[in-house]
């Protein structure tokens, strides 16, 4: 058992992210979005119970929101990804992408 749950982290960042970028305007939709995210994200994450303490895993929660909170904060102050999409930088992150994939393949492989 490790302390915290990485699973939870990234199940926290990653619904996060998604749920404030893609938030609904109006109030009703917000609320649901809002309630299918913290469902969703509790679910998945209370599955690393038997393999985590539950503190493991709250913890893990809270680190992957305070991460998502400020990778989003981050984004908005320095607007990173559209100074990336303005560089052309398209076809090496497809190259990069490749090329890793590509290695962890070949290590599933071995």
């Amino acid at each position: 058992m490790t302390f915290p749950s990485g699973h939870a982290i990234t199940v926290f960042t990653t619904l996060i992210i998604v749920l404030i970028v893609f938030m609904p305007k109006s109030k009703l939709k917000k609320l649901v979005w809002i309630l299918v995210f913290i469902i969703i994200s509790t679910d998945i994450s209370v599955t690393r119970v038997g393999a985590h303490y539950i503190l493991d895993v709250t913890i893990g929660g809270i680190i992957g929101y305070v991460s998502a909170v400020s990778g989003i904060i981050f984004n908005q102050k320095y607007n990173l990804w559209r100074s990336i999409s303005q560089k052309h930088y398209d076809v090496f992150l497809i190259v990069l992408l490749l090329v890793c994939s590509g290695i962890l393949l070949q290590k599933i492989i071995e």
